[in-house]
């Protein structure tokens, strides 16, 4: 994304990047809204890089009727934020029904 950023070139195909924040409690505000997100508006990727990947069911993978494990290839990346949020403190393994980054998100 920083050779995009710094060449002024465009890909050849649009670059989602999406961010999760409690895959450790199910994921439900995070990768779960990211998903219908995506759904929603009918998007199809060609691939995506991931920590951890699902099991697909039976025949959803298109040439294949049997269940296929996805390979993903990423573990923990890192970028560079400045955030300032006033919330009482936590931790991600039990968090508040409306943890922090809820609330970043409104």
């Amino acid at each position: 994304m920083e050779h995009f950023l710094k060449s002024g070139k465009r890909p050849k195909r649009d670059i989602y990047l999406a961010f999760g924040h409690d895959e450790e409690v199910m994921g439900l505000y995070g990768a779960k809204v990211i998903t219908e997100e995506l759904q929603q508006r009918k998007l199809k990727f060609a691939f995506m890089v991931d920590e951890g990947c699902p099991v697909l069911k039976d025949g959803s993978f298109p040439g294949y009727n049997g269940p296929v494990g996805l390979i993903c290839t990423a573990e923990k990346g890192f970028a560079t934020f400045r955030l300032s949020v006033e919330h009482p403190g936590g931790h991600a393994s039990a968090p508040p029904p409306k943890w922090w980054s809820y609330h970043c998100y409104q």
